[in-house]
């Protein structure tokens, strides 16, 4: 990140460094698209989750996350495809089904530990083993622990387990409640960062300690005693509280300090190496106006933090009454620092809590008993665009002080790319069609590739393949720069359609994160049973590749299932017929089902409109937010539409029970007709979990 250094050490005001941080933001927003899906899912407060989309792009949506309630910490994970696997109090460990883990209990972490629990992928393990280290809670007259377990997503039908030999393998007594992480400068292993704490020997206190998590695991990298001890304050107040962060590009390490102090010391991501000289905000130099009186002491009482995206400004809350907001501005002299106060929060203490930077690059503050989350909407720039009410949660839940921890930086299971390789991702969803003897699937690829570079071809294999002529192709776009544009269909595929396009190249770029560089539909005939899978190398114009796999693709007859949709007609003797369907639940197949669609089957009518808690293309951010089944806007057609849930739906939801959906059916005119309808559920791999008609 030499890049990223030269900017901080030169002027904002030089035209170099104007050029420097626009080629910054276009590299980070390439790898980070990449990078930070697997931080895309948010578990926290009360029964509260927040999703960010695939690739960033529009607000957070809310869903539920029933069985956990924590007051502070906690961590989740996600896939690289952004979908929810797991996430934990550190004390308990649940799968993305809300269920505990086996060995998932009993962890040594405390839901009222400031940041309890951390989640760290094992480099290098194919993304399917993750490191969960956990701190406790500050009691007096006992010092803490910080302990790690090995969660295996290879073990208990893909669901994970805690490996049992692993659990609460203490790493370090003596710590406080801080936790955090930043991607190591070899773009694989990863630095955890932990702090010493200890009311028995105070002579520790004031000591970094680094772990390294390479292939190898976990081992202790250095112990660093710089900056100032951290010391019990008056009455109950204790330096333990309060969150510790390295800014995402690894050059500084920071620490709220409840009782006394904000501290900035400097990191180096290649070594581990915590040093000085340290930035230190106390009482005898903060401009934090929270000073609160405490058993007749004055004290500070700073708790959350975060750096914006290049690390230019630090944001910082206290917790005392009133509570405050702040940015500080790290470009300026520590001397003469420059502190903006942002917010003021309610009468009381802990209104705002802890500080975490989105994989949107935005900041998010807790705040504590609300509905809703604030937001930092531009934190790198001074004019930041605090706004109060952010995300809403969802119905019941409530955000308390904490905020999911997560790791700083780019970072992924599989190590972050070579700076010549692609990052494309793709996108796999089903494809409602009338050739009813085929089962279609719609595959987009978005380019996400640093340094930038079209795709030119792509190259489709099928594992096994399907017997002759049971597989077909169709309806090719690419998009050059200015949206999706149809490719005819005598340059599309070469049969057996092995490769994209037929003849000659195209010259695929996605120009935003929310539109896909290339794509195109794959069926194959349900006839025959088959269950296999697709891959595809994409080709960039500049001689390098990209292999993506998606599977399994099963073709059968669905199972049965109970009846998990109603519907309730209107007056078919009109042109515009209403059918307002209701979500009752899911079959009996268990799975977790991703998307619905629904197929008109009368052949003298169509869909005319589509109204409910669906996202429509006129439909505004915070509509976005909140829907719970969204209308794929570029899958519906005359006949079909195509809806994703907001967050996989179990097949017996109790969230989505009475969800209602309204179609318009359109008739011809003077007819009297009973519009006849197919709804087909599928799970996340775009496979049918159960098909119909909905009941009644």
């Amino acid at each position: 990140m030499k890049l990223q250094k030269r900017f901080f050490e030169c002027s904002v005001d030089q035209l170099l460094c104007k050029a420097l941080l626009v080629s910054l933001v276009v590299l980070l927003t390439n790898v980070a698209a990449q990078a930070q899906n697997q931080g895309n899912n948010w578990v926290l407060g009360n029964q509260a989750g927040l999703k960010f989309p695939f690739g960033g792009g529009s607000n957070p949506a809310s869903f539920s996350a029933p069985p956990m309630s924590t007051q502070e910490g906690s961590a989740a994970m996600s896939d690289q495809a952004g979908n929810l696997m797991f996430y934990t109090d550190g004390r308990t460990v649940w799968d993305k089904n809300n269920v505990q883990m086996p060995n998932g209990t009993g962890l040594l972490g405390a839901s009222s530990a400031t940041q309890s629990a951390l989640i760290v992928p094992w480099p290098n393990k194919e993304c399917k083993k993750y490191i969960v280290f956990t701190v406790n809670e500050m009691i007096p007259k006992r010092d803490q622990t910080l302990s790690y377990s090995v969660v295996d997503m290879n073990l208990n039908g893909g669901l994970g387990d805690v490996v049992l030999t692993t659990r609460n393998t203490i790493l370090k007594t003596a710590v406080s409640e801080k936790l955090t992480a930043v991607a190591d400068s070899n773009g694989t292993d990863a630095w955890v960062g932990a702090h010493a704490f200890s009311q028995i020997t105070p002579a520790v206190n004031n000591q970094f300690y680094v772990y390294h998590v390479t292939t190898s695991g976990v081992s202790l990298s250095g112990t660093y005693g710089v900056g100032s001890a951290h010391q019990n304050g008056p009455g109950t107040e204790h330096p333990s509280s309060g969150q510790m962060k390295f800014s995402p590009d690894g050059r500084l390490i920071a620490c709220a300090v409840n009782t006394a102090f904000v501290e900035i010391l400097n990191f180096d991501s290649t070594t581990g190496i915590v040093s000085g000289p340290p930035r230190t905000f106390n009482l005898s130099n903060a401009p934090i106006q929270d000073l609160v009186m405490v058993n007749g002491q004055v004290v500070l009482s700073p708790y959350g933090l975060e750096f914006s995206r290049l690390g230019g400004f630090l944001y910082i809350s206290t917790i005392r009454a009133p509570s405050r907001l702040f940015q500080l501005d790290l470009q300026t002299p520590y001397t003469s620092a420059r502190w903006t106060l942002l917010a003021t929060g309610a009468a009381g203490s802990y209104d705002f809590g802890q500080l975490q930077l989105g994989p949107d690059n935005k900041v998010y503050v807790a705040r504590s008993g609300k509905a809703f989350i604030s937001v930092i909407n531009s934190p790198g720039i001074l004019a930041c665009g605090f706004q109060a009410n952010g995300p809403t949660l969802s119905s019941g839940a409530t955000c308390q002080l904490g905020l999911p921890t997560t790791i700083a930086g780019d970072f992924s299971c599989a190590g972050l790319p070579a700076a010549d390789a692609c990052c494309d991702r793709m996108v796999v969803s089903p494809f409602p069609n009338d050739q009813l003897t085929q089962k279609y699937k719609t595959f987009e690829i978005y380019n996400f590739k640093s340094p930038p570079s079209p795709i030119c071809s792509i190259d489709i294999a099928m594992n096994p393949i399907p017997f002759t002529g049971g597989w077909q192709g169709g309806d090719l776009y690419e998009n050059s720069g200015s949206g999706l544009v149809f490719i005819p269909p005598a340059t599309q595929f070469v049969y057996p359609y092995t490769r994209i396009p037929a003849t000659g190249n195209i010259s695929a770029v996605s120009n935003n994160a929310n539109t896909p560089a290339v794509k195109f539909n794959l069926g194959i005939d349900f006839s025959h049973p088959y269950s296999g899978t697709v891959t595809l190398v994409v080709h960039h114009c500049d001689g390098s590749t990209c292999t993506l796999t998606h599977g399994p693709w099963i073709v059968g007859p669905p199972p049965p299932g109970d009846p998990w949709w109603t519907a309730r007609v209107g007056d078919t003797r009109s042109d515009l017929v209403p059918v307002v369907l209701t979500f009752v639940g899911g079959g009996r197949s268990g799975k977790s089902a991703r998307w619905l669609s629904v197929q008109l089957q009368n052949t003298e009518a169509d869909i005319f409109a589509i109204e409910g808690p669906v996202l429509g293309e006129d439909q505004n951010a915070d509509a976005k937010s909140k829907a719970r089944l969204r209308l794929k806007s570029s899958a519906k057609r005359g006949k079909f539409a195509l809806f994703e849930f907001s967050t996989p739906v179990g097949a017996r939801s109790s969230d989505y029970f009475g969800t209602t959906l309204t179609l318009v059916v359109r008739t011809r005119p003077g007819t009297s007709l009973r519009p006849n309808l197919l709804l087909t559920l599928y799970d996340e791999d775009s496979n049918v979990i159960v098909s119909g008609p909905p009941q009644g």
